[in-house]
């Protein structure tokens, strides 16, 4: 049995407005349980070169700064009461100059210049406007230390500009009492985004419809909840905004940060492949251990039990979005947090959607919409229509399931090798895997009717569960 790898990150791109997404991204391949890993895909180089017989010859600068093929000047001038102007060019072609414009001007640098001057009170301004979030509730100063692992990073179309970087860190918080200077520490999660000063104000609502795609999302789940009397549950499902900020101008680029808490077990993902790896034994737990960077450990345990708890609470999670109307294009499980034991919180909320009582939930998907083509549902893909429904997140599921899995047979089997075993570890870690993997493979069916409910994986992991608790 092998499991098919698929990677973990957000679209390279944020397409511009002339792309669409069906068009831009392939069909996700059927999927197969005995796939052989596949670490990632390549377009096809083009072949053939473009023949230039025909075509005309385009102007160009020759070496003694004449422009070929330009027809040559008459002769004869036409009379004009002004001094005649050179008729060929010294260095550049030449730009018609007025009287109003004095020698000290022309030979000034050139400037780019807007209608309206963007400054970071102008970006302020339009995010509270989009958003309805006033500025970040960290009253006292603060300073972001990043750490060396950048959790993600993608940049835009055919340009090194990074588009959006998340990284994780140590919000510093500094406030004096009693005269005393007192420094306090946050683990926390940073987001950045830009936004472009050049074009002008008039561009930042535009800009916003992405670069403050996060904070909307954030607002719309929040208030999803609130308008059904359940503020508390948003509390345990959303994980709660520590704060923003706009920073820059950096060369005309500001930057809108989020931050976010963060869990000491880290991501969804993290955590199932740290209990693979052989964590929450007592030997490990006097080792700080980053969260996805557990070591192996030696033997071939593993906390079943806590991984089939930790999945049932995102199907848990997933059925409370959907009775709140809240529809995720983009989810997955590095997009959630393990807050406490089978406890999840989800972030990164740049797309959510909230549908009316009543109505159905779909969404179309645009050229805006964030989605990562190796884990989107097929109707996300479709030429004709993409949209992201609530059955949508039952094939993200799937998808992030045997994403997790192919670390996990790599893992135990590793830590079966140098404990002189063979396999996984035995015929019960491998009976959990295969099990797991069928729940995966049910999940990724194709049509949306053919995708199992919430209420059935939740029946089929919890006789998982049973079986597992009753090894302990």
């Amino acid at each position: 049995m092998a499991f098919s790898k698929y990677e973990d990150a957000k679209p390279l791109t944020k397409s511009p407005a002339t792309s669409t997404v069906p068009g831009a991204m392939k069909p996700a391949a059927k999927l197969s349980a005995t796939a052989k890993p596949v670490a990632g895909s390549s377009e096809s180089a083009l072949k053939g070169k473009s023949s230039s017989k025909n075509a005309s010859p385009k102007p160009t600068w020759n070496s003694s700064t004449r422009l070929e093929n330009k027809t040559p000047s008459p002769t004869t001038p036409k009379v004009s009461a002004r001094a005649p102007r050179p008729s060929t060019p010294t260095t550049s072609p030449a730009t018609p100059v007025t009287p109003a414009i004095t020698p000290s001007a022309a030979t000034a640098a050139p400037s780019i210049t807007t209608t309206t001057t963007v400054t970071r009170e102008t970006v302020v301004a339009e995010v509270e406007k989009a958003t309805g979030i006033k500025l970040s509730p960290i009253a006292t100063p603060t300073t972001f230390k990043p750490l060396e692992r950048i959790v993600q990073k993608s940049n835009i179309t055919d340009t090194q500009e990074p588009a959006s970087s998340v990284t994780r860190g140590i919000l510093l918080i500094t406030a004096t009492v009693d005269g005393v200077k007192q420094v306090d520490s946050l683990p926390v999660v940073c987001k950045t985004t830009p936004i472009f000063a050049t074009p002008g104000a008039d561009s930042i609502p535009e800009q916003l419809e992405w670069s403050g795609s996060d904070l909307k999302g954030y607002v719309t789940a929040q208030g999803a909840f609130a308008s059904r009397g359940n503020s508390d549950l948003a509390a345990k499902h959303i994980m709660q905004l520590v704060g923003w900020d706009v920073q820059g101008p950096v060369d005309g680029v500001f930057h809108i940060v989020t931050y976010t808490a963060l869990a000491p077990l880290g991501t969804l993902k993290d955590r199932i492949c740290d209990l693979a790896r052989g964590a929450n034994y007592r030997r490990a737990a006097s080792r700080r251990q980053v969260a996805g960077q557990h070591r192996l450990m030696p033997g071939t345990r593993v906390e079943w039990t806590e991984i089939f708890n930790l999945l049932i609470a995102k199907l848990e999670q997933l059925a409370v979005f959907r009775a709140h109307g809240i529809v995720m294009p983009d989810n997955k499980f590095v997009n959630d947090l393990v807050t406490a034991v089978n406890c999840l919180a989800a972030i990164d909320w740049d797309g959510y959607c909230v549908a009316a009582p009543g109505c159905k939930a779909s969404f179309p998907v645009t050229w805006r919409t964030p989605v990562t083509p190796k884990f989107a549902a097929p109707e996300q893909l479709r030429a004709d229509s993409p949209c992201t429904t609530s059955t949508s997140h039952v094939f993200h599921l799937g998808r992030d399931l045997l994403n997790v899995l192919f670390f996990m047979v790599g893992d135990l089997r590793t830590r079966a090798q140098s404990s002189g075993k063979e396999g996984w570890g035995g015929a019960f870690n491998e009976e959990m895997l295969t099990g797991l993997a069928r729940i995966a493979m049910r999940c990724v069916a194709e049509k949306p009717s053919q995708r199992p409910s919430l209420a059935a994986l939740k029946a089929d992991l919890q006789r998982l569960n049973l079986r597992a608790a009753s090894r302990v």
